[in-house]
């Protein structure tokens, strides 16, 4: 199936309420930790993009590919939105704060670097948030067709726009210039057009749809939904 126009705008935030309980599974953690994922969920758009398309039926079983601190899957647990989430982080620290957090919600944790993972194991829903304009073109292409290969129903990114002109000239430079409040991260900033992203979903039969995420220093981010339809490929790429 095709790709659907862009929708312009930006995604709400969660409640506050929500956003309390979320930032409670941190009082044991580090002060910066703490007020990242304070100012990440109030800030971030993606949480509530998330909660929203989750809707009723949820996620089922979530892998969180480079899940960080864990703010995002604390969040879809919390809010019924996920059965049980399995995040991947290669930063030891990170993965840390994220099992203390929520490993008591369903959260199970693993190291690894995704650069060297040959296959990832199965989920419903697999999230790709913030992750593949890190990497190299050829480990970006590799790690879709993982992901692909591991969702039963859906993949979700989040990725900057590259054709997006001044938008997303701003967006490279806010991701460049915040590098170094998260050492863990990787160095290169890659991001592919949105259309290289879609363009194995799409011819395999996936329904995908494109709608803007994008925060004050991140203008030309994007949300990528792939869903599998019918007889969908399993393998993409």
């Amino acid at each position: 199936m095709g790709i659907s126009g862009a929708r312009q705008g930006t995604c709400s935030l969660p409640d506050p309420e929500l956003r309390a309980r979320v930032a409670a599974c941190y009082a044991g953690a580090r002060p910066f930790a703490r007020g990242y994922v304070r100012h990440k969920l109030r800030l971030d758009p993606v949480h509530a993009a998330l909660l929203e398309l989750a809707g009723p039926r949820g996620f089922g079983e979530v892998l969180d590919l480079g899940c960080g601190r864990g703010q995002t899957g604390v969040l879809l647990l919390l809010a019924g939105a996920a059965r049980r989430v399995h995040g991947i982080e290669r930063n030891r620290a990170w993965l840390a704060e994220a099992n203390a957090a929520a490993a008591p919600l369903g959260f199970v944790a693993t190291l690894a670097d995704l650069a060297t993972m040959p296959a990832l194991p199965p989920a419903d829903t697999v999230l790709l948030i913030d992750v593949l304009y890190q990497f190299e073109t050829p480990a970006q292409i590799a790690l879709l067709g993982a992901a692909a290969a591991a969702a039963r129903r859906r993949v979700v990114i989040r990725s900057m726009d590259a054709t997006a002109g001044l938008r997303g000239a701003l967006t490279r430079f806010g991701e460049t210039a915040l590098r170094h409040l998260w050492p863990g991260s990787r160095r290169r900033i890659n991001p592919l057009p949105i259309t290289r992203l879609t363009s194995a979903f799409a011819a395999a039969g996936w329904t995908i749809t494109v709608t803007s995420c994008a925060a004050a220093m991140a203008p030309a981010n994007m949300l990528i939904v792939a869903e599998r339809t019918g007889a969908a490929a399993t393998a993409l790429l």
